[in-house]
């Protein structure tokens, strides 16, 4: 799952707690209405590609015994 989000002020230091406790996560897309102004439609269309595209590559990538 991707989270995509506005808030560039609380994600990045729980991104960090996460980091350094070893946690992983999928992905997180940080949206700016200042230098990206889109709407929440094209957001989600886009969320819903990348995470098209993601499951494509995962389901193509070679397995690892």
């Amino acid at each position: 799952m991707t989270l995509v989000t506005f808030d560039g002020n609380t994600i990045p230091p729980l991104l960090q707690e996460m980091a350094q406790a070893g946690e992983d996560h999928a992905s997180v897309v940080f949206v700016s209405m200042t230098t990206l102004p889109v709407s929440r439609s094209e957001i989600q269309k886009s969320s819903f590609t990348h995470c098209a595209n993601q499951e494509q590559r995962t389901k193509n990538a070679p397995r690892v015994a």
